[in-house]
This record gives C-alpha cells, sequence and structure tokens, in this order.
C-alpha cells in the first residue's frame, strides 16, 4: 500500500484531566436550613445514647453526611476531609498516571474508561469497558471511591493486581499491571492515507492541542489530503475547553459547540469563534466506548451541525460538571452542579432514567425505557439520552465463526494471551525480521506465538488456533507493526482488518464534498 504518515508534535500530560468534569470552586452562598426533622433527629438520639457502639456527636454526623451523598443520585459527589483533599484532583478525573488509564463509576462500578497506549494498563490487557471488582486481592463492589483511589495508587515500578469482569466473557480475568512513572506521553498521529484521506488522532489531552490539531490538518493538506478521518476512540480528551476549542476548527463563528445547564448556575452556551480552514473536507468521526468528556463534545457537535458523520459505538457518557464548596474546617464538598449537552439538547452525562436529568432536556413523552429522539440541523433523526450515538453503528468486536471459537477457547485467559503476544512482539523486533510495515505474518510467527502461549499456561486446541488464524494474523500485525514502526505504521496496516477504520474509509471514497457524505447517512 502506497501511504505516507507523519508524527507531527508529542505532548507530556501532567498528573490529571479534566477527564469530564469541569472543576469549578463553588460560589459560597448562605445555605437556608429548613426546621428540623422529626425522622432525622429521632434516629440521631437512639444511635446517640442507645447503640452498643458509642460514637460521638461529631462522627454521627460526618458519617450522616456521607450518607447523604452515597443515597442522592450522584457518583461523583464525596466529602474530601483532612488528607483527602489533595488526592481528590486524581479521584475526580478518575485518570491514573502510573496506571496510564482512566476510570469512571458506572451504575456503582468501576469501569476502565480508556487504557491508553503503550501505557501499563493497555500492555497488561485492560480495555474500555472492562468492570474492576477486586483491586490488589481486595474486593471493591462496597468500597468508597477514596478507598478504591487508594488501592490504586502507588510507586513507580510497583506491581498491581487488578480482577476485572468483560463483557460477554464469562468468569472474572485476572490483570498484572506495573505502575509506570509519574507523567503519561500522548503523542497525536497524522497519516496521510490512499485516496486522499487524512487520518488524525488527536492527543489525550494537555494545552494547545486543537492549535496542534489545526497544524497537522495543515499539513496533512499539502500532503493531499482532501478529506479527513478523525479518530476518536480511546480518547477522553481532556477538559471543556479542550473539546471546544477542537470543535472549532470545524464549526463557523456563532454555532453552538456546548451548552451547560444546571439548577442552581446559569446556563452557558459556547459558540464558535473562528471561520474554519476545512470547510471543504468530508468528514467521518470515529467513536466506541472509550470516547468520553471532551471528545464527547467534539462529537456531538460536529454530528448536530451535520459537519461530520460518525462512525463506531455508543460514546462512554461522561460529562458532568463538578463544583467544589469549601467547607468550615478541613474539608470541601464536591457536587455534580450541572451536565454538558450538545447544541441540539442531547445530554452528553450518562443517565440511567429520564427523570435523572434535571434540564428537562429529555423529551416528556419519554418513557423509563425509551430513548428520546433529536434532529440535528439538516432534519436528521438521532438518538440522545447520554452519551453519542453513532450515524453508521460498526461493532469493533464482530468476530467471524472461527475466531469466536478460538476466543471462546482462550476465555479469561485473554490477559496471558496479550502478554504472550507482547512477548512475541519484543522478540521479533529484536531479531529484525519484519523489513517494512506491509511485512507478511509467517509461519515461523504463528508458531512462536503459539509457543508462547503454552509458556504462558494458554494451551490452544489446534481446531481453534486453525479456526481463529485470522484473528491470530490481525493481532500480530498490528502489534508488530507498532512496535518495529511505530503507530502510524499500525494505523496504515489496520486499514485492512479494522471494521471501524474500514468503514470510515469507504464513505469517505465515496464522498467528494461535506453534502455528499451527508446523503450517504443511513436513514431511521
Amino acid at each position: 500500500m502506497k501511504s505516507r504518515w507523519i508524527v507531527l508534535g508529542g505532548v507530556a500530560l501532567t498528573c490529571f484531566f479534566g477527564g469530564g468534569f469541569l472543576l469549578r470552586r463553588g460560589v459560597t452562598r448562605p445555605v437556608v436550613v429548613g426546621p428540623a426533622n422529626p425522622l432525622f433527629d429521632a434516629v440521631f438520639s437512639h444511635v446517640a445514647h442507645n447503640a452498643v457502639d458509642s460514637l460521638s456527636e461529631s462522627e454521627i454526623y460526618r458519617r450522616a453526611a456521607r450518607g447523604l451523598l452515597e443515597e442522592i443520585p450522584d457518583p461523583y459527589s464525596a466529602l474530601s476531609l483532612g488528607r483527602e483533599r489533595t488526592a481528590f484532583a486524581e479521584e475526580a478525573s478518575g485518570f491514573f498516571v502510573p496506571l496510564g488509564a482512566q476510570f469512571d463509576w458506572r451504575d456503582g462500578i468501576l469501569t476502565v474508561v480508556a487504557a491508553f497506549p503503550d501505557g501499563p494498563a493497555e500492555t497488561a490487557g485492560l480495555e474500555t469497558s472492562d468492570q474492576i471488582v477486586e483491586v490488589g486481592g481486595r474486593g471493591i463492589l462496597q468500597s468508597t471511591r477514596p478507598e478504591v483511589a487508594r488501592l490504586l495508587r502507588g510507586e513507580p515500578g510497583t506491581v498491581l493486581s487488578l480482577k476485572a469482569h468483560r463483557p460477554g466473557v464469562p468468569g472474572l480475568m485476572e490483570f498484572t499491571l506495573t505502575r509506570g512513572g509519574s507523567r503519561a506521553a500522548s503523542l497525536p498521529i497524522a497519516v496521510l492515507l490512499d485516496h486522499g484521506i487524512g487520518y488524525l488522532a488527536p492527543a489525550l489531552g494537555g494545552d494547545g492541542g486543537a492549535k496542534r490539531a489545526g497544524s497537522q490538518l495543515d499539513s496533512l493538506r499539502r500532503l493531499g489530503a482532501k478529506a479527513l478521518l478523525l479518530d476518536l476512540r480511546g480518547n477522553p480528551m481532556g477538559s471543556e475547553d479542550q473539546g471546544v476549542a477542537f470543535a472549532d476548527l470545524f464549526l463557523d463563528p456563532g454555532q453552538t459547540i456546548l451548552v451547560v445547564r444546571g439548577r442552581s448556575t446559569e446556563q452557558q452556551r459556547f459558540l464558535g469563534r473562528t471561520p474554519q480552514s476545512f470547510r471543504d473536507m468530508p468528514i467521518v468521526v470515529l467513536v466506541d466506548h472509550g470516547t468520553s468528556s471532551g471528545a464527547e463534545i467534539i462529537a456531538g457537535a460536529l454530528q448536530d451541525h451535520d459537519r461530520a458523520l460518525l462512525v463506531g459505538t455508543q460514546t462512554f457518557g461522561k460529562g458532568a460538571v463538578q463544583s467544589v464548596f469549601p467547607l468550615d474546617g478541613d474539608g470541601d464538598l464536591h457536587l455534580t452542579t450541572a451536565r454538558w449537552f450538545t447544541p441540539n439538547g442531547r445530554p452528553i452525562q450518562h443517565l440511567r432514567r429520564p427523570e435523572d436529568d434535571p434540564s428537562g432536556a429529555a423529551r416528556a413523552d419519554s418513557t423509563r425505557d425509551s430513548v428520546p429522539s433529536f434532529r440535528t440541523d439538516a432534519g436528521r433523526i438521532i438518538k440522545g439520552g447520554g452519551g453519542i450515538a453513532p450515524d453508521l453503528l460498526v461493532s469493533s468486536d464482530s468476530f467471524s465463526a472461527g475466531e469466536r471459537v478460538l476466543r471462546h477457547a482462550i476465555g479469561v485467559k485473554l490477559p496471558l494471551y496479550r502478554s504472550a503476544l507482547l512477548a512475541v512482539v519484543l522478540a521479533t523486533k529484536s531479531d529484525g525480521v519484519a523489513r517494512n510495515p506491509g511485512f507478511p505474518i509467517t509461519t515461523a510467527l504463528r508458531e512462536a506465538f503459539l509457543m508462547e502461549l503454552e509458556k504462558h499456561g494458554v494451551p490452544v486446541p489446534v481446531k481453534a488456533w486453525a479456526d481463529g488464524q485470522s484473528m491470530v494474523d490481525r493481532d500480530l500485525g498490528f502489534g508488530l507493526a507498532r512496535a518495529l514502526f511505530g503507530r502510524p505504521a499500525e494505523i496504515v496496516r489496520r486499514t485492512s482488518g479494522d471494521r471501524q477504520l474500514e468503514a470510515g474509509i469507504k464513505l469517505l471514497q465515496r464522498a467528494t464534498t461535506p453534502a455528499s457524505l451527508l446523503a450517504l447517512a443511513p436513514r431511521p
């Protein structure tokens, strides 16, 4: 395949992203407390005077305050007292740099939002949507957020064991991570593919990301790019400001990019400010369940304004604005006070029920099990109930019958499969066998992988191995391309074998203008 690629710019990220939150210092206002509550007063009196284990009044109030926050439908509310205050930024964002992953509480379970490229979590085999049930040998389903955060933290070089449930895989998977350093690198990737299609995977966060992306797009245009494939999969692009600035590259001045609504805060509307430089480029945006936070702002705004078609799966749904209210003494109250909405009113934050949405953006006729409908600027019907739904649903894990046989044989040992794959990749890298990014997968490579699987305690039946050969070749090809020639070479390799990437390329091959691309959108 004749392809050229450029890696344009790198960015080192510090210890935390916004991660779907806009952390704000809450405005201190007089709080009007209602009359004494007979139920609370009675319970308080009995606990204080009759409970077999005595508690001080201050301890009862502290526990009551934590209990109140646990009962409200806000997974991000918390009290940070004493030493907890210094660590709360990490807990709020869910981003743990030494682990190379971002987590979020989804329906009460610690869930992987994204495992970043080449980080400890990805190397160990963790994937988006994995549900963590045990950390360091301790079950966490009944633990508080600060307790879990303390278990996840640790010094660089130390080892952390996790157990997780992966949707669709029976049983629990065991992962072993070696914590990295205190900084995480995220390289934006720009690649010129065949047929004049530019590919851009923005950096995960950090300041100046939109400016760098604009420079990358200019470079791709000079190389001959006439269409753009914007890959936001596995990307929790930092904060509100980053998402708005990036979306502004592709929208006109005055167009709404994001709306922020809450009960006690004034509605904010973020508008495009600069003329777009890429008006004539058809754009396909790739999204998946690891697309969250600032990346969802981009996807939602471009879809609402019919500036791009979205391909992939539903995004994560992380768009909460959290305010920090200082309390008397050594403590802070962290409370979700607003949510993000797309220009046409779709909530970005995942909502379990329409009635959980205090803004009233969900349609009045929505029922508990329904998903409200919205319309784009051009009148296309799109769904919205938290997260961003793609225009074209393309699953990344649609395996052939033979591949399913192999995956079933591997079962919960998929992390060991990944470890064996990494061992083969490293051995092949030192051997210098592959000379160019288009290298073939040889019988010798497959046999080396099979031997390594046996060493790692993953025996694979002969028939399952033969039936799943396409999956084996794909995994070896992608892993070796990245290790030997870098992530741009992996992207080029993925143009054959990555179903979502292939679908996006096919759309852009058929479209010469944004309008002609929009005409290809599936109709409900």
